[in-house]
């Protein structure tokens, strides 16, 4: 019993001590890493190989055709179906192409972190004035029973 008090009044002081913050500043180095991937459109241009192609038939119509690459024409000649199919004159055909490119980029900087402790005067609320004076009039109330106590015990033994 007599341990149990002890321990009791050593958390009541305790307990009524003020917490001070520590102050404290740091100073570090941030790395930031990025990679990043971009398709960028772009225009190529393939070679094609020069063709010509040519067939003979019979028959009595005559026929132009054209695209972007190649041209064909077809005519009768004496009973006789003439058929040329010739790629354009420039050899080199622009094609639309999407490129990647791979961008890293690395960021190293300092980073010095400063703390500062403002005290700032505020009044209690009437519920903390109250629970203080309470507290404290717990905390006399417990040292004079504990006091009287251990009086009593030893001018009785």
């Amino acid at each position: 019993m007599k341990y149990i008090a002890i321990l009791l009044i050593l958390m009541v002081v305790a307990g009524c001590a003020s917490s001070r913050p520590m102050l404290s500043s740091q100073d570090s180095m941030r790395v930031e890493i990025r990679d990043t991937t971009i398709f960028r459109d772009s225009i190529i241009y393939v070679e094609l190989p020069a063709e010509s192609v040519s067939a003979q038939l019979s028959d009595a119509d005559t026929s132009f055709l054209e695209s972007s690459v190649a041209s064909s024409k077809a005519w009768v000649a004496d009973g006789i179906l003439y058929h040329t199919l010739e790629n354009k004159s420039d050899p080199i055909l622009p094609v639309n192409f999407r490129f990647p490119t791979k961008i890293h980029s690395e960021k190293g900087y300092a980073v010095k972190l400063e703390t500062r402790t403002v005290a700032v005067e505020k009044q209690f609320t009437l519920w903390q004035s109250f629970s203080m004076v309470l507290g404290r009039i717990a905390l006399i109330c417990l040292i004079v029973f504990f006091t009287l106590r251990l009086i009593r015990r030893k001018f009785l033994l």
